[in-house]
């Protein structure tokens, strides 16, 4: 195999910002565990653009240039689908949301948790007996 180098990050000249290529997995799991608090479609695409935007651009450290940013121009501006479509992966964001809010993962984390959840109901048919019995 060849020797595996880190992807160069990209530069987007029309707003003079570097961008990595792809997130890390850690990266997606942070905005989706941030995202998914939210209800509001507004809400949850403000925290989606602004974290994409500082994890992309490694800004995070950078808690002035962070606390600085002015979203709803940079919105109008197309700066957050600038980076949007310059990350390659920019779409398992939205698939980790999909998969943390899937009817299939609830499912999943009730049946693990029902023996748990039974223990209570068991107890009170094993002190007071069937309320069925005729």
């Amino acid at each position: 195999m060849k020797e595996l180098k880190k992807p160069e990050r990209i530069y987007i000249e029309e707003f003079d910002i570097y961008v990595k290529p792809r997130l890390s997995d850690a990266e997606i799991q942070q905005i989706c565990n941030n995202v998914i608090k939210f209800k509001t479609w507004a809400e949850r695409e403000r925290t989606m653009n602004l974290m994409m935007f500082i994890y992309a651009t490694e800004i995070a450290d950078k808690e002035d240039e962070v606390n600085a940013l002015d979203y709803d121009l940079m919105q109008e501006c197309g700066v957050f689908s600038a980076v949007w479509h310059n990350i390659q992966n920019a779409y398992s964001v939205v698939d980790a949301i999909d998969f943390s809010e899937s009817t299939l993962l609830a499912l999943s984390q009730i049946a693990e948790n029902l023996p748990e959840m039974l223990k209570p109901i068991g107890e009170v048919l094993k002190r007071h007996g069937k309320s069925a019995e005729k």
